[in-house]
């Protein structure tokens, strides 16, 4: 059985928190980057909070998507990890309540340290996006820049945080330049899960280039909506059934928005 681990890219003055492993653990004396298992029940987001809170003491702010791993076929531990940026409320002492030892290491640093198999594509994406402007220590609430999409309206909505835990759920990387309910549609059409015509794809494809204004009023109608709510959201189960949603409900905004597309109806 395949468990799902949640951690945390956290970055202080340039440097990175990994943890030691204890004896005793799994991959005892390994080093990872904090997290933990998930509960039933829970959201990636209340899993790494409580993780965080467990292992290191502290109150954490939990960030966009960063990365996956998986562990190989052969490795007696299934486990695939999702990970996220985060930072504290607060930089204090930190506790030793799960690990050997704590550092915070520069990134180009972390090939010399023995990561789990899971964790070394995470590993890699941080050396390489650390080599830019892309991970720099984050204040609370501190949204990655996205000139196609205003993250903080468009993909900070409920039913786009769940299309971005979906994307992950099917392994997929959400992106934070465009909208994840869109990214969510997309992917059931590209894998061929959804078949729909020509137009709606056209569509689809052309809508993240469109500014977040004109987004927001094809999906609101121009409606007073705090944010965009297709009905029946909460009782989707699972990527292609939500997607499935998205894309009925984006057919009926065609349909309203643009008279071409009822006439071929």
């Amino acid at each position: 059985m395949i468990k799902t681990v949640v951690a945390a890219i956290i970055m202080k003055d340039g440097k990175v928190l990994i943890g030691k492993r204890k004896e005793g653990y799994p991959m005892a004396h390994k080093w990872e980057f904090p997290g933990g298992k998930m509960e039933p029940g829970e959201t990636h987001e209340a899993c790494l909070k409580r993780e965080l809170k467990e292992e290191l003491g502290v109150t954490a702010e939990i960030g966009p998507f960063f990365a996956s791993g998986m562990s190989g076929e052969n490795s007696p531990h299934k486990i695939k990890l999702l990970v996220y940026r985060a930072s504290f409320r607060a930089y204090g002492p930190l506790e030793l309540n799960e690990h050997e030892e704590l550092r915070w290491v520069s990134p180009s640093e972390l090939g010399e340290y023995d990561f789990p198999e899971a964790d070394r594509p995470v590993v890699k994406k941080l050396i390489e996006t650390t080599e830019g402007a892309y991970l720099k220590e984050s204040a609370p609430h501190e949204q990655d820049p996205s000139p196609d999409c205003d993250e903080s309206q468009i993909n900070g909505w409920q039913v786009s945080r769940a299309a971005r835990n979906m994307l992950i759920d099917a392994d997929e990387s959400p992106d934070g330049r465009s909208p994840y309910i869109l990214q969510l549609a997309l992917w059931a059409i590209r894998t061929g899960k959804r078949e729909v015509e020509d137009a709606i794809r056209e569509t689809l494809n052309a809508i993240p280039d469109w500014r977040p204004e004109r987004i927001m009023n094809f999906l609101l109608l121009r409606e007073e909506h705090e944010e965009y709510e297709p009905a029946g959201w909460r009782e989707t189960k699972g990527p292609l059934d939500l997607a499935n949603l998205i894309i009925d409900d984006m057919e009926h905004k065609m349909a309203i928005h643009f008279p071409w597309y009822r006439s071929i109806q």
